[in-house]
């Protein structure tokens, strides 16, 4: 695992706390949920166990496999990969490429990481692309806003976790 996962993975682990009984979204640790860690578990032919009892390693280990490597986060810059590792955790996969594709000028926004979606973020200025990430994700988390009930809840921690994620960027 590279340095650009250990940095994203040390901001990701920062933002996400441990344990967490939501009685709407059910439990989750470390920002993990527990169908995703039985999902996990299941693969590797194990018995499932609370997502509380999870392990630093399964945390590391799903976060990697299912997070950066789905997200081809490897393919990106540094501080574009950090982003986008984030947004993959915090939103799902499929949403942070349509992110990244908005950010990027890639269009039709498929959520799909391919060719054209490479070759776009190979050929994009960092820094240009650092800020309209980050801008593509405050829209996202204000549009979710409008829907009220706990996205509204939800919205100052998210756009407090923007900035606290533009900050970590700007130190790399």
């Amino acid at each position: 695992m590279n340095a650009n996962f250990q940095s994203a993975y040390a901001f990701v682990m920062k933002a996400e706390g441990g344990f967490n009984a939501d009685p709407l979204g059910g439990n989750t640790n470390f920002g993990i949920t527990q169908s995703t860690y039985d999902g996990f578990r299941a693969k590797l032919g194990l018995m499932p166990l609370p997502v509380k009892d999870i392990s630093q390693s399964e945390v590391e280990v799903i976060y990697y496999t299912l997070y950066w490597g789905l997200g081809h986060c490897d393919e990106l810059s540094t501080k574009v990969s950090v982003i986008h590792f984030n947004t993959c955790v915090n939103c799902g996969v499929g949403e942070a490429v349509v992110l990244l594709q908005k950010a990027l000028g890639v269009t039709p926004t498929t959520g799909f990481f391919g060719p054209k979606t490479l070759a776009a973020a190979q050929g994009a200025e960092e820094s240009t692309t650092v800020t309209n990430y980050i801008s593509k994700l405050k829209e996202y988390y204000t549009e979710l806003k409008s829907y009220g009930g706990d996205y509204a809840k939800d919205y100052n921690g998210w756009i407090n976790r923007c900035n606290a994620l533009q900050t970590w960027v700007n130190s790399l």
